[in-house]
């Protein structure tokens, strides 16, 4: 925004000197009117930018804060509704409305607030991915039953229905791990961050420094240790 304002106000100055420069030339008596003229239309110009600017950063705020909002009431409706079908579904309405609210979130300070916000959030709906199979088949938690037998449970007639739907539907389930999941071009601003022999060496915690001394020498897979070769990552 200053920068536009700087660009105003050396056009409409530049103006000012050119009209001195010809009014001088001709001796025109109306160089302080126009000068006059000039300088005001400047401050409306610088005016109605801010004002724009302003309106601008209220609309931005305005999405950034609803869509956070947003993101806080599907996670209290799954942590509410455990693995009901109707829980699931009407979070991931709410998360996917709040995730178009967020396209709408345009002033860069706001973005940064919202991509740590996008990280925290990732954290907090990994929970719901990590319960056995039969649970996304509407089951009670404490009931022990296989899969196959949770799958004909989901859909066994109650009361005077014939039947009915409890599991969970996949598009509610893509819905949210879709949120959750992180973008294909994600910036990791830690991939770079390492420790060097020196920060190791004099580090205060034995704990932590022996196993950061192990993970430069060896790197586990499949079960087995192997050494590292010099300059090999450790992660």
């Amino acid at each position: 925004m200053i920068t536009a304002v700087l660009i105003i106000a050396a056009i409409v100055w530049l103006l000012i000197f050119l009209l001195d420069v010809l009014n001088g030339r001709k001796g025109s008596t109306f160089n302080p009117l126009v000068s006059a003229v000039l300088v005001t239309m400047s401050a409306v110009l610088i005016s109605i930018h801010s004002r724009i600017s302003d309106i601008a950063n209220e609309k931005s705020k305005f999405y950034l804060e609803k869509a956070i909002d947003g993101f806080g009431k599907a996670e209290a409706i799954l942590l509410a509704g455990g693995n009901e079908r109707e829980a699931w579904i009407g979070a991931a309405r709410v998360l996917e409305k709040s995730r178009k609210l967020s396209e709408e979130v345009t002033i860069d300070e706001h973005q940064d607030v919202f991509d740590i916000e996008m990280d925290f959030q990732r954290h907090r709906f990994s929970q719901f991915f990590k319960y056995p199979a039969k649970h996304y088949y509407g089951v009670p938690s404490n009931t022990v039953l296989t899969l196959d037998e949770a799958a004909r449970y989901s859909t066994e007639r109650s009361g005077t229905t014939v039947s009915t739907l409890k599991q969970v539907p996949e598009g509610a389930i893509y819905t949210i791990y879709d949120f959750m999941k992180y973008p294909e071009n994600y910036n990791d601003p830690i991939k770079d961050n390492t420790f060097t022999d020196r920060e190791i060496m004099f580090l205060g915690y034995d704990g932590l420094k022996q196993y950061l001394d192990h993970i430069h020498k060896y790197h586990s897979a499949a079960g087995k240790l192997f050494p590292k070769k010099e300059g090999e990552s450790d992660s």
